[in-house]
């Protein structure tokens, strides 16, 4: 055999040496489960998909979703420990709207899914314990609702590894008498009618806001707690029309809102100003419940809408009509916003230790949809609470920001529709 033809055979071995370490590597690094080889982060989850909250809950769920594929495609979060990307997986439990459930699911999310966090996506109320019972675990949790709430109620030594990521209930106060002081001028005498369904926020706001209103100078016109399924208002509205009510406050549904609405202009009263909370959780959505005929003007307090100007919000106002025909609601960019949050914890500890994560919170400063989120040393951030009015623009219903209490929030204020169309000053 010739030298020329050793040469040649050398030369394929080495071919197929080269293409068979090139197929392994492909195998080893590709084909072979990313879940035998690598971890997976796992961020859990807790919320109501089939309860009295899962209206709420199912919108949730399908943003979060929709951001972890969109992680994911994207070829995970970076981990410095690994040196690679890692995938995201959520780890959503159901816990139907009690409570007790709720506590039920903490220990299987940790213990058995191995999460790095959970996010409980349900009132304080129902948090706080699931979020006690993570501190003994030193687990992170996150209990997402009025700041002084979760403050008031944390265990002594304060939280280790529970956050909040929420605006606080005075702002919320401040939002409701600065707005109405806007147009003191234009008003005279400010008289605020409340219509505050009787159930657990209705009582709270009663003890809180009328207290805040009259301390302003406000004149209150409070004709009791409405039942629930009521569908007659008329006693209330004329009490109002009787008083001089010019500033109208509502807590309650939006249903019961929508039927007290059509019967004030059934009896031709209409307040100069309408607002509160709670009855315009969706937003836009809202104005066809209430009536695209009388529902321009109407405002409400809210932690959210896509269109303020910080990242995140483009990618939502693209993506939730490819994922549903469902109304959003002001929820799902703050819930969206925590997940990022977490996630933006977990690349900066660049490792899957929930210890490394619990530090690399306290030092989180970063803009999500919400806003500026940036971690206090009580474990709070405190985020942008606005008050929205709903308007029609270019035949299209938008929530826009009409009262932003804090100029460091960085959301541009547009002007508000004073007084509401078809108002009359009955004094």
């Amino acid at each position: 055999m010739g030298i020329f033809m050793k040469k040649k055979i050398i030369y394929a071995i080495i071919a197929v040496i080269v293409v068979v370490i090139a197929v392994v590597g492909v195998l080893y690094f590709y084909l072979i489960p990313a879940g035998e080889k690598y971890p997976t982060i796992k961020v859990g989850v807790i919320t109501d998909l089939t309860g009295p909250f899962a209206e709420g809950g199912i919108r949730n769920k399908l943003i979060s979703e929709a951001y972890v594929k969109k992680i994911n495609e994207e070829g995970g979060i970076h981990i410095a420990e690994y040196n690679r990307k890692l995938p995201v997986e959520l780890v959503i439990v159901n816990y139907e709207g009690v409570a007790e459930r709720a506590l039920e699911l903490a220990p299987k999310l940790i213990d058995e899914s191995k999460v790095l966090a959970i996010i409980c996506d349900m009132s304080p109320a129902e948090a706080l314990p699931v979020a006690y019972y993570c501190e003994k675990r030193e687990m992170i949790c996150f209990v997402l609702g009025p700041l002084e709430m979760f403050l008031q109620n944390a265990p002594s030594g304060g939280w280790k590894y529970s956050w909040d990521i929420f605006p606080a209930i005075a702002d919320l106060g401040k939002l409701d008498v600065l707005y109405a002081k806007r147009f003191e001028k234009d008003l005279g005498q400010i008289v605020v009618g409340m219509l505050l369904r009787d159930d657990a926020d209705g009582r709270v706001v009663a003890n809180v806001n009328i207290p805040i209103f009259e301390k302003a100078g406000f004149k209150v016109v409070f004709p009791g707690l409405f039942p629930p399924g009521t569908e007659d208002f008329f006693p209330i509205i004329s009490k109002f029309k009787e008083e001089g009510v010019n500033v109208l406050f509502a807590n309650c549904f939006i249903t019961e809102f929508a039927t007290f609405w059509r019967q004030c202009h059934m009896v031709g009263w209409k307040p100069a100003i309408a607002y509160g909370g709670r009855y315009i959780g969706r937003g836009p959505p809202d104005a066809k419940v209430i009536g695209e005929d009388i529902a321009e003007g109407i405002s409400a307090t809210t932690w959210w809408w896509w269109n303020w100007p910080f990242p995140g919000n483009d990618w939502i106002r693209e993506t939730w009509p490819k994922i549903t025909n469902l109304p959003p609601s002001v929820s799902i960019g703050h819930r969206v916003s925590v997940l990022m949050v977490v996630l933006n914890a977990i690349e900066r500890a660049g490792k899957l230790d929930v210890k490394s994560i619990n530090q690399a919170l306290a030092t989180t400063d970063v803009m999500v949809p919400i806003g500026r989120v940036r971690m206090e040393p009580n474990h709070t951030a405190r985020t942008p609470c606005i008050m929205a009015q709903l308007q029609r623009r270019d035949g299209e219903w938008d929530f826009v920001p009409v009262l932003v209490p804090d100029p460091a929030f960085g959301i541009p204020e547009q002007p508000a529709i004073f007084p509401l169309p078809g108002y009359t000053p009955t004094r």
